[in-house]
């Protein structure tokens, strides 16, 4: 049997940031909390449930989980401007492109660990910022997508 060893993605400087972020707030705020509620079940043992003292505990093992898993994305390396040539779809790129409808869309490529649909941040490792990655403005890309194949012509790469 062999073991693979997953490298965290590089993170952008915002990325970086959101998660320092988290991390402190986990840190300073989120574990003293969970702390004080433990050590409170432990003192009123009797008049806590055994359901809640281990919904506490299971509480603690997540925090401490996400906390684990912040602090190997943040090892990652950064993603540095100068390894891809300007222009080329890199992770931190934001790309525009038309699809095959005819639509205009502007994602920004980032790691899996930053990827938020929602705010037009797509993952490296998805279809679509898989098949972006490396690419210039003026290709075009076909993509297999949950809905079928999807054609995009990049328009611009910032």
């Amino acid at each position: 049997m062999t073991t693979k060893i997953r490298r965290p993605a590089p993170l952008t400087d915002a990325g970086r940031a959101r998660l320092n972020a988290e991390l402190s707030r986990l840190r300073m705020e989120r574990e003293p909390q969970l702390a004080a509620q433990l050590h409170e079940a432990r003192d009123q043992a009797s008049a806590w449930e055994e359901g809640d003292y281990m919904a506490l505990q299971e509480e603690i093992m997540r925090v401490q989980g996400r906390i684990q898993e912040i602090e190997a994305s943040l090892a990652a390396e950064r993603v540095e401007d100068a390894t891809v040539p300007a222009g080329v779809v890199a992770i931190g790129s934001e790309v525009t492109v038309r699809d095959n409808t005819g639509r205009s869309h502007t994602f920004v490529v980032v790691s899996p660990v930053e990827a938020d649909a929602a705010r037009g941040h797509i993952s490296a490792s998805s279809p679509i910022g898989a098949a972006l990655l490396g690419k210039s403005a003026g290709v075009e890309v076909t993509v297999k997508v949950p809905a079928g194949l999807r054609t995009l012509a990049i328009l611009s790469v910032e």
